[in-house]
């Protein structure tokens, strides 16, 4: 098939992949030797596997604390307009709801007095 086009979707998708998987096999590896070669210093694994536990848990508060902060108070104050105005969606919802139940009970009404109202009696042959 020679008009075929190349299906970039897939590749696209695959390189992704394969470098999430690279870059968490990184991180781990990376991690894993500073672990050992802390350990070599302090004498004991558990306790250098604790420290570099901490430095990451404070890496992790100053990156929010500088970059993330912001933007997670920016999507808490969108998300409180986004409530008020399903907020009012649901109380125009429930009036416009009570405004037709009222015309359906006016129309039953109407219906049930032409019912009631007598008529002229069919005619025998």
């Amino acid at each position: 098939m020679a008009g075929k086009a190349p299906n970039t979707r897939g590749r696209f998708a695959a390189a992704v992949v394969f470098f999430t998987v690279g870059i968490f096999g990184a991180l781990v590896t990376g991690v894993t030797a500073l672990v050992l070669w802390l350990s070599t210093w302090i004498g004991s694994i558990s306790l250098a596997a604790f420290v570099v536990c901490i430095l990451f848990g404070i890496m992790a508060l100053v990156s929010y604390e500088l970059n993330i902060r912001d933007t997670v108070e920016r999507v808490r104050s969108q998300l409180e307009v986004v409530s008020e105005v399903a907020g009012m969606f649901q109380r125009v919802h429930r009036w416009f709801e009570q405004q037709w139940l009222y015309l359906l009970q006016i129309a039953a009404l109407l219906v049930n007095d032409r019912e009631k109202k007598p008529g002229k009696a069919p005619k025998k042959k």
